[in-house]
């Protein structure tokens, strides 16, 4: 498991913080087109052990806070593709 602002270097052509929300990215090859996000996990367990009923759908703020951190378009390509899986026990 790696935080969001980890896995967002290394997704795509990569990000890092100070490339969120622009069209900028890390130079050098394309990396992992995706992997398995833990976020909405994370969004379910908050709902259940810290009773934030607000957390209960975790998929639309995780692709809101997500959206400006991942490079989700294929280089090869020039589509957007969210190629993530979303892991939720």
């Amino acid at each position: 498991f790696v935080t969001t602002e980890r896995f967002a270097t290394m997704t795509g052509r990569g990000k890092t913080p100070s490339m969120y929300g622009r069209d900028a990215f890390i130079d050098g090859t394309a990396t992992l087109k995706g992997g398995i996000d833990y976020s909405y996990y994370w969004y379910f367990f908050t709902t259940l052990v810290l009773d934030r009923p607000e957390f209960t759908d975790g998929l639309p703020l995780v692709y809101h806070h997500e959206g400006s951190m991942l490079d989700t378009v294929d280089p090869t390509t020039g589509k957007p593709e969210y190629a993530m899986w979303t892991f939720c026990n």
